[in-house]
């Protein structure tokens, strides 16, 4: 992308506004819980970016969430409605299912106390329909900056060692959200969310506190692998991926007078068809690669002003026409922490990308 493209969207706004509804009970306390949130957002972009599209554009984004939860000693149901809709926005908007989902059961889970495994102390599995953050959320995220969140059916367990030692092992089918089709996404169309039981992501996500305290204090260091694998069903096709990623992170959060840092690199390997076409036959050798490393220090300062330096990698395929497939792809993690906001103004994904950057961030006041 050239930075003609970039700067052609000349103008990007966005306000938003919400309500959120206090949870009845503690976290974690036992009974009965009761939250909420409303969000309404409206974006308008002055000047295109995207292939063929002419003059600007605008959409009002409203988000519903309640989530109803009952702890018990040893275990706690819950479940969780979302309601995503989109307004005023034309033919030419790039809706998806990222903006429209309405009135869907957004989660459905049971949480039991697990025996832990060996070295850790408690242990926690959720099994069912549910939302999953892990580590910095690249790889896998509950979204929020985006007006539909995605959810995965299935089993994660989750465990602790006394120091703060962290394991994550999961095994879900992603829920596609419905509908899909264009016509049905600007009219707001009810339809329910269903399990892609062709698809499996799966992982296991190892997170060391302290790991380096003699000296460097505070520092995560984290090692995980990750996996993906597809077939075709009667009701969905897929380019029949089938990747094996293992990556590590080490990471150290912002605090005044003292440098922080994220590093975090990935390497998948696996095979892929070129596309989701059911008589796409050709097995194509997938070997991608992600990098995000950036360093920061925070000043003393009341205004908490911190400078960073950014850097981004992700491969991209030199050659469509050959046997390899060397673009790496965002699958169910973050891209806006890294690289920006999404929705109408979002040119930038972690695919065939080299990013250099710097950052000023500061909190003006705790309500900032």
């Amino acid at each position: 992308m050239t930075w003609k493209s970039v700067t052609s969207a000349a103008s990007v706004l966005t306000f938003a506004g919400g309500l959120w509804i206090a949870p009845a009970q503690a976290a974690d306390a036992e009974g009965l819980s009761v939250t909420g949130e409303t969000r309404i957002r409206y974006e308008s972009l002055d000047g295109q970016f995207r292939a063929r599209g002419e003059g600007g554009d605008q959409i009002i984004a409203m988000r519903n969430l309640i989530q109803i939860e009952y702890a018990g000693p040893t275990i706690t149901l819950g479940v969780e409605v979302q309601d995503a809709r989109a307004y005023l926005d034309d033919a030419g908007t790039p809706l998806s299912t990222s903006f429209v989902n309405p009135l869907d059961l957004l989660q459905a889970y049971v949480r039991l106390e697990s025996p832990p495994p060996p070295g850790f102390d408690e242990a926690q599995l959720t099994l069912g329909r549910q939302t999953v953050s892990i580590g910095s959320r690249r790889v896998i995220e509950r979204v929020e900056f985006a007006n539909v969140i995605f959810s995965y059916t299935g089993a994660y367990l989750q465990a602790a060692s006394g120091r703060g030692d962290e394991l994550h092992l999961l095994a879900v089918a992603p829920v596609d959200r419905r509908p899909s089709s264009r016509a049905a996404l600007g009219d707001n169309d009810l339809s329910g969310d269903e399990e892609s039981w062709g698809r499996t992501f799966w992982g296991v996500h190892y997170r060391r506190k302290d790991a380096f305290k003699s000296y460097l204090p505070d520092t995560w260091a984290e090692v995980f692998v990750y996996g993906l694998n597809e077939r075709d069903t009667a009701d969905l096709q897929t380019p029949n991926r089938q990747y094996v990623q293992p990556g590590f992170r080490f990471y150290r959060s912002p605090k005044a007078g003292r440098i922080d840092f994220d590093v975090e690199a990935a390497l998948r390997r696996g095979s892929r068809r070129g596309t989701a076409v059911a008589a796409d036959f050709r097995d194509l050798e997938v070997q991608a690669s992600t990098l995000h490393a950036a360093i920061g220090v925070t000043l003393q300062h009341p205004w908490r002003p911190r400078l960073s330096l950014d850097y981004d990698f992700a491969s991209g395929d030199e050659d469509p026409s050959d046997a390899d497939y060397g673009q790496y792809e965002r699958l169910f993690g973050s891209r806006r922490t890294d690289l920006g906001n999404t929705s109408l103004f979002g040119p930038w994904t972690p695919a065939n990308l080299s990013a250099p950057g710097g950052r000023v961030e500061i909190a003006p006041s705790p309500n900032w």
